[in-house]
């Protein structure tokens, strides 16, 4: 899909439940918005997903990447006209720490 950098699924198993966490990576709000239209809040689900889904989060929040380590994301610089791809990986010093 045009502008999608890429995903990361997670699971857990909680009690008779699977839940599921997607992140997805975009270039852009604009490239999520070809996807999900002008209500880039509004979570979008597909034919197969009534099959599968008991439960469901209607919304979604955007994020901006400030930083990665070892996960083979590309760092964001932020600006205000948006995030720009990063040609190196921010590195962390003696001192810093991750939460």
């Amino acid at each position: 899909m045009p502008g999608k950098i890429g995903s990361i699924l997670l699971s857990r198993v909680t009690g008779d439940r699977c839940e599921f966490v997607t992140l997805s990576f975009w270039e852009s709000l604009d490239a999520v918005r070809v996807l999900t239209g002008e209500q880039t809040d509004q979570a979008v689900f597909f034919p197969l997903d009534e099959r599968y889904l008991v439960d469901r989060d209607t919304t979604v929040a955007h994020f901006r990447v400030v930083g990665s380590e070892g996960v083979g994301l590309p760092a964001l610089d932020v600006a205000e006209d948006g995030p720009k791809r990063s040609r190196q990986q921010p590195k962390m010093g003696a001192g810093d720490h991750a939460a």
